[in-house]
Protein backbone atom coordinates (compact mmCIF):
# COMPACT_ATOMS: atom_id res chain seq x y z
CA UNK A 1 0.00 0.00 0.00
CA UNK A 2 1.39 3.56 -0.83
CA UNK A 3 2.45 5.61 1.73
CA UNK A 4 3.02 9.44 1.67
CA UNK A 5 6.73 11.14 2.49
CA UNK A 6 8.08 14.35 3.10
CA UNK A 7 10.90 15.14 0.54
CA UNK A 8 12.74 18.14 0.31
CA UNK A 9 16.05 19.56 -1.53
CA UNK A 10 17.37 22.18 0.19
CA UNK A 11 20.12 24.59 -1.85
CA UNK A 12 21.51 27.33 -0.95
CA UNK A 13 19.42 29.79 -3.44
CA UNK A 14 16.33 27.44 -3.40
CA UNK A 15 14.23 24.81 -1.17
CA UNK A 16 11.98 22.56 -2.59
CA UNK A 17 9.88 20.81 -0.60
CA UNK A 18 7.15 17.90 -1.73
CA UNK A 19 5.17 15.35 -0.83
CA UNK A 20 5.86 11.85 -2.34
CA UNK A 21 3.57 9.07 -2.77
CA UNK A 22 5.68 5.99 -2.45
CA UNK A 23 4.72 2.43 -3.45
CA UNK A 24 5.77 0.64 -6.57
CA UNK A 25 6.25 3.93 -8.14
CA UNK A 26 7.21 6.70 -6.78
CA UNK A 27 5.06 10.34 -7.28
CA UNK A 28 5.68 13.95 -6.29
CA UNK A 29 1.86 15.19 -5.49
CA UNK A 30 2.49 18.40 -3.74
CA UNK A 31 5.77 20.66 -4.54
CA UNK A 32 6.45 23.91 -3.04
CA UNK A 33 9.39 26.40 -3.55
CA UNK A 34 11.02 29.13 -0.76
CA UNK A 35 14.41 31.10 -0.51
CA UNK A 36 16.71 29.96 1.17
CA UNK A 37 16.43 32.15 3.94
CA UNK A 38 15.97 32.51 7.58
CA UNK A 39 15.22 29.60 9.77
CA UNK A 40 15.18 26.33 8.41
CA UNK A 41 12.59 24.92 10.93
CA UNK A 42 10.32 27.90 10.09
CA UNK A 43 10.34 26.86 6.30
CA UNK A 44 9.74 23.05 6.67
CA UNK A 45 7.18 24.17 9.37
CA UNK A 46 5.46 26.00 6.45
CA UNK A 47 5.16 23.66 3.92
CA UNK A 48 3.84 21.38 5.96
CA UNK A 49 0.86 23.72 7.09
CA UNK A 50 0.80 24.10 3.44
CA UNK A 51 0.64 20.61 2.91
CA UNK A 52 -2.07 20.08 5.95
CA UNK A 53 -4.57 22.71 4.17
CA UNK A 54 -4.37 19.88 1.38
CA UNK A 55 -5.03 16.93 3.86
CA UNK A 56 -1.55 15.64 3.62
CA UNK A 57 -0.25 15.38 7.17
CA UNK A 58 3.19 12.94 6.75
CA UNK A 59 5.39 11.35 9.49
CA UNK A 60 8.33 10.54 7.71
CA UNK A 61 10.52 12.25 5.93
CA UNK A 62 14.39 12.41 3.62
CA UNK A 63 15.91 15.91 3.84
CA UNK A 64 18.31 16.51 0.85
CA UNK A 65 20.87 19.55 1.91
CA UNK A 66 23.47 21.08 0.01
CA UNK A 67 26.86 20.19 2.44
CA UNK A 68 28.36 17.60 4.46
CA UNK A 69 26.31 15.50 6.33
CA UNK A 70 27.71 14.58 10.08
CA UNK A 71 25.65 12.77 13.00
CA UNK A 72 22.23 13.21 10.86
CA UNK A 73 23.13 17.43 11.06
CA UNK A 74 24.32 19.84 8.09
CA UNK A 75 25.64 22.96 8.77
CA UNK A 76 25.24 24.46 5.14
CA UNK A 77 28.54 26.11 3.96
CA UNK A 78 26.92 28.96 1.56
CA UNK A 79 23.99 29.97 3.39
CA UNK A 80 23.39 30.31 7.27
CA UNK A 81 20.86 27.64 7.93
CA UNK A 82 21.52 24.52 9.67
CA UNK A 83 19.69 21.12 9.08
CA UNK A 84 19.83 18.83 11.65
CA UNK A 85 16.97 15.44 12.17
CA UNK A 86 17.26 15.76 15.92
CA UNK A 87 15.52 19.05 15.87
CA UNK A 88 12.97 18.69 12.78
CA UNK A 89 11.87 15.58 15.36
CA UNK A 90 11.50 17.84 18.08
CA UNK A 91 10.20 20.84 16.67
CA UNK A 92 7.66 19.14 13.49
CA UNK A 93 5.32 15.93 13.15
CA UNK A 94 7.73 14.39 11.83
CA UNK A 95 9.11 10.89 13.59
CA UNK A 96 11.66 9.73 11.33
CA UNK A 97 13.62 11.72 9.37
CA UNK A 98 16.62 10.71 7.19
CA UNK A 99 19.17 13.74 6.19
CA UNK A 100 21.32 13.09 2.88
CA UNK A 101 23.67 14.86 0.95
CA UNK A 102 21.63 16.82 -2.33
CA UNK A 103 24.03 14.97 -4.50
CA UNK A 104 22.95 11.15 -2.89
CA UNK A 105 19.16 12.74 -3.71
CA UNK A 106 20.43 12.69 -7.02
CA UNK A 107 22.17 9.36 -6.87
CA UNK A 108 19.39 7.82 -5.88
CA UNK A 109 17.08 9.25 -8.49
CA UNK A 110 19.43 7.71 -10.96
CA UNK A 111 16.80 4.29 -9.92
CA UNK A 112 14.06 6.03 -11.45
CA UNK A 113 15.15 8.29 -13.72
CA UNK A 114 13.24 7.91 -16.97
CA UNK A 115 14.18 9.18 -21.01
CA UNK A 116 12.43 12.06 -20.30
CA UNK A 117 14.37 13.15 -17.73
CA UNK A 118 17.37 13.43 -19.45
CA UNK A 119 19.00 14.89 -22.30
CA UNK A 120 22.10 13.34 -24.57
CA UNK A 121 25.16 15.16 -24.45
CA UNK A 122 27.18 12.34 -25.86
CA UNK A 123 26.07 8.67 -26.23
CA UNK A 124 29.36 6.82 -25.46
CA UNK A 125 28.77 3.32 -25.01
CA UNK A 126 26.71 2.97 -21.56
CA UNK A 127 27.59 -0.61 -19.95
CA UNK A 128 25.17 -1.78 -18.05
CA UNK A 129 25.41 -1.57 -14.07
CA UNK A 130 28.84 -0.01 -14.08
CA UNK A 131 29.58 2.87 -12.12
CA UNK A 132 27.72 6.32 -12.36
CA UNK A 133 28.64 9.67 -11.90
CA UNK A 134 27.01 12.84 -10.99
CA UNK A 135 27.55 16.83 -10.94
CA UNK A 136 26.26 20.19 -10.94
CA UNK A 137 26.57 24.00 -10.94
CA UNK A 138 24.32 25.97 -9.06
CA UNK A 139 24.78 28.52 -6.22
CA UNK A 140 28.28 26.30 -5.60
CA UNK A 141 28.89 22.67 -7.40
CA UNK A 142 28.37 19.10 -6.14
CA UNK A 143 29.61 15.92 -7.34
CA UNK A 144 28.96 12.43 -6.38
CA UNK A 145 29.44 8.71 -7.54
CA UNK A 146 26.71 5.81 -7.51
CA UNK A 147 27.87 2.20 -7.28
CA UNK A 148 25.60 -0.48 -8.44
CA UNK A 149 24.65 -2.79 -5.37
CA UNK A 150 23.63 -6.34 -7.15
CA UNK A 151 22.08 -7.52 -3.95
CA UNK A 152 19.91 -4.46 -3.73
CA UNK A 153 19.85 -4.30 -7.32
CA UNK A 154 19.87 -0.74 -7.40
CA UNK A 155 22.76 2.12 -7.73
CA UNK A 156 23.62 3.08 -4.32
CA UNK A 157 25.26 7.20 -3.75
CA UNK A 158 27.90 8.01 -2.25
CA UNK A 159 28.87 11.71 -1.91
CA UNK A 160 31.64 14.10 -2.50
CA UNK A 161 32.89 17.70 -1.53
CA UNK A 162 35.28 17.52 -4.51
CA UNK A 163 34.15 21.01 -6.18
CA UNK A 164 36.45 22.34 -3.27
CA UNK A 165 39.10 20.34 -4.63
CA UNK A 166 41.44 22.82 -6.27
CA UNK A 167 41.56 24.09 -9.73
CA UNK A 168 43.60 23.29 -12.72
CA UNK A 169 45.51 26.56 -14.08
CA UNK A 170 46.29 25.27 -17.75
CA UNK A 171 47.75 28.50 -19.51
CA UNK A 172 48.90 32.41 -19.26
CA UNK A 173 45.05 33.90 -18.98
CA UNK A 174 43.81 31.48 -16.37
CA UNK A 175 46.47 32.41 -14.44
CA UNK A 176 45.49 36.18 -14.10
CA UNK A 177 41.86 35.03 -13.48
CA UNK A 178 42.65 33.29 -10.59
CA UNK A 179 45.38 36.15 -9.44
CA UNK A 180 41.87 38.56 -10.04
CA UNK A 181 40.06 36.10 -8.09
CA UNK A 182 42.76 36.85 -5.18
CA UNK A 183 43.03 33.38 -3.30
CA UNK A 184 43.60 29.56 -4.00
CA UNK A 185 40.95 29.25 -6.60
CA UNK A 186 38.67 25.63 -5.98
CA UNK A 187 36.46 24.25 -8.95
CA UNK A 188 33.37 26.10 -6.93
CA UNK A 189 34.93 29.41 -7.40
CA UNK A 190 34.37 29.24 -11.36
CA UNK A 191 31.92 26.28 -12.04
CA UNK A 192 29.07 28.09 -10.09
CA UNK A 193 26.83 31.18 -10.05
CA UNK A 194 29.79 33.17 -8.59
CA UNK A 195 32.10 31.65 -10.86
CA UNK A 196 30.28 32.88 -14.28
CA UNK A 197 30.14 36.29 -12.19
CA UNK A 198 33.80 36.52 -11.48
CA UNK A 199 34.91 35.54 -15.10
CA UNK A 200 32.67 38.57 -16.32
CA UNK A 201 34.47 40.60 -14.33
CA UNK A 202 37.72 39.72 -15.08
CA UNK A 203 37.15 39.57 -18.58
CA UNK A 204 35.26 43.31 -18.00
CA UNK A 205 38.22 44.60 -16.76
CA UNK A 206 40.64 43.16 -18.87
CA UNK A 207 38.88 43.26 -22.52
CA UNK A 208 35.58 44.64 -22.34
CA UNK A 209 35.85 47.71 -19.84
CA UNK A 210 32.66 49.39 -21.52
CA UNK A 211 30.24 46.51 -20.75
CA UNK A 212 27.97 47.00 -17.52
CA UNK A 213 27.93 45.06 -14.04
CA UNK A 214 25.89 42.06 -14.30
CA UNK A 215 24.74 39.20 -12.14
CA UNK A 216 25.38 35.89 -13.69
CA UNK A 217 21.26 35.23 -14.30
CA UNK A 218 21.53 38.93 -16.49
CA UNK A 219 25.05 37.91 -18.18
CA UNK A 220 22.97 34.38 -19.08
CA UNK A 221 20.08 36.33 -20.63
CA UNK A 222 22.96 38.83 -22.22
CA UNK A 223 24.81 36.20 -24.23
CA UNK A 224 23.10 37.13 -27.51
CA UNK A 225 23.61 40.84 -26.94
CA UNK A 226 26.78 41.54 -25.08
CA UNK A 227 30.46 39.89 -25.99
CA UNK A 228 31.60 39.80 -22.32
CA UNK A 229 28.55 37.70 -21.60
CA UNK A 230 29.25 35.37 -24.43
CA UNK A 231 32.56 35.13 -23.44
CA UNK A 232 32.16 34.83 -19.85
CA UNK A 233 30.05 31.63 -20.34
CA UNK A 234 32.42 30.34 -23.13
CA UNK A 235 34.84 30.00 -20.53
CA UNK A 236 32.50 28.74 -18.00
CA UNK A 237 31.60 26.08 -20.49
CA UNK A 238 35.61 25.20 -21.05
CA UNK A 239 35.75 25.07 -17.11
CA UNK A 240 32.44 22.52 -16.43
CA UNK A 241 33.69 20.52 -19.03
CA UNK A 242 37.41 19.97 -17.47
CA UNK A 243 36.05 19.87 -14.42
CA UNK A 244 33.46 16.78 -15.16
CA UNK A 245 36.86 15.39 -17.01
CA UNK A 246 38.69 14.90 -14.55
CA UNK A 247 35.93 13.83 -11.98
CA UNK A 248 35.23 11.15 -15.03
CA UNK A 249 38.91 10.04 -15.22
CA UNK A 250 39.23 9.34 -11.16
CA UNK A 251 35.72 7.30 -11.33
CA UNK A 252 35.82 6.28 -14.93
CA UNK A 253 31.66 6.47 -15.09
CA UNK A 254 31.05 3.75 -17.74
CA UNK A 255 27.24 3.69 -17.08
CA UNK A 256 27.16 7.29 -17.77
CA UNK A 257 28.20 10.60 -16.02
CA UNK A 258 25.37 12.75 -15.07
CA UNK A 259 24.44 16.42 -14.87
CA UNK A 260 22.67 18.52 -12.82
CA UNK A 261 21.92 21.67 -11.36
CA UNK A 262 19.79 25.35 -12.27
CA UNK A 263 22.85 26.62 -14.18
CA UNK A 264 22.59 23.18 -16.52
CA UNK A 265 18.86 22.98 -16.95
CA UNK A 266 18.42 26.83 -17.98
CA UNK A 267 21.31 27.35 -20.39
CA UNK A 268 21.14 23.76 -22.10
CA UNK A 269 23.52 25.28 -24.95
CA UNK A 270 26.29 25.47 -23.12
CA UNK A 271 26.75 21.72 -23.42
CA UNK A 272 27.71 21.77 -26.83
CA UNK A 273 30.43 20.45 -29.50
CA UNK A 274 32.82 22.66 -27.71
CA UNK A 275 32.23 21.44 -23.80
CA UNK A 276 32.58 17.60 -25.24
CA UNK A 277 35.62 18.75 -27.06
CA UNK A 278 36.99 20.22 -24.04
CA UNK A 279 35.74 16.73 -22.10
CA UNK A 280 37.87 14.59 -24.35
CA UNK A 281 40.95 16.66 -24.08
CA UNK A 282 43.19 14.43 -22.73
CA UNK A 283 46.67 13.32 -24.06
CA UNK A 284 46.82 9.52 -22.43
CA UNK A 285 42.66 8.65 -22.72
CA UNK A 286 40.63 11.13 -25.17
CA UNK A 287 39.58 7.92 -26.73
CA UNK A 288 37.88 6.64 -23.74
CA UNK A 289 36.67 9.64 -22.63
CA UNK A 290 34.83 9.62 -25.50
CA UNK A 291 32.98 6.48 -25.26
CA UNK A 292 31.67 7.59 -21.53
CA UNK A 293 27.94 8.86 -22.23
CA UNK A 294 27.03 12.31 -20.90
CA UNK A 295 23.72 13.30 -19.92
CA UNK A 296 21.53 16.47 -18.80
CA UNK A 297 19.14 16.15 -16.08
CA UNK A 298 16.28 18.21 -17.04
CA UNK A 299 13.75 17.38 -14.69
CA UNK A 300 14.09 19.80 -12.17
CA UNK A 301 12.06 17.67 -9.45
CA UNK A 302 14.34 14.66 -9.81
CA UNK A 303 16.38 15.36 -6.33
CA UNK A 304 12.82 14.89 -4.38
CA UNK A 305 11.77 11.32 -6.08
CA UNK A 306 15.87 10.71 -5.18
CA UNK A 307 14.37 11.81 -1.76
CA UNK A 308 11.40 9.33 -1.67
CA UNK A 309 13.64 6.41 -3.45
CA UNK A 310 15.39 6.58 -0.11
CA UNK A 311 12.62 6.42 2.18
CA UNK A 312 11.42 3.78 0.32
CA UNK A 313 15.47 1.91 1.01
CA UNK A 314 15.79 2.91 4.53
CA UNK A 315 12.57 4.02 6.59
CA UNK A 316 10.16 1.56 7.77
CA UNK A 317 7.02 3.15 6.28
CA UNK A 318 4.75 2.21 9.16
Amino acid sequence: MAKIALVADIGATNSNFGIARIGKKIEIILKHRYESKGDFIGLLSNFLSFAGKNHLTPRIGCIAVAGPVINQRVEMVNTKMVVGAMEIKRKTQLKKVLIINDFEAIGYSLNVMGKRDIKIINRGKQIGNRPKAVIGAGTGIGKGIAIYDNHLEAYIPYPSEGGHGDFPIMNEEELKLARFIGKGVCYEDLVSGRGIESIYQFLKQTKHQKSPNLSAQEISKTRKTNYCSREAFDLFAIFYARCARNFALEVLPFGGIYIAGGIAMKNPDIFSRKFTKEFCNNEAFSRLLSTIPIFLITNYDISLKGAAFAVRSYITLS
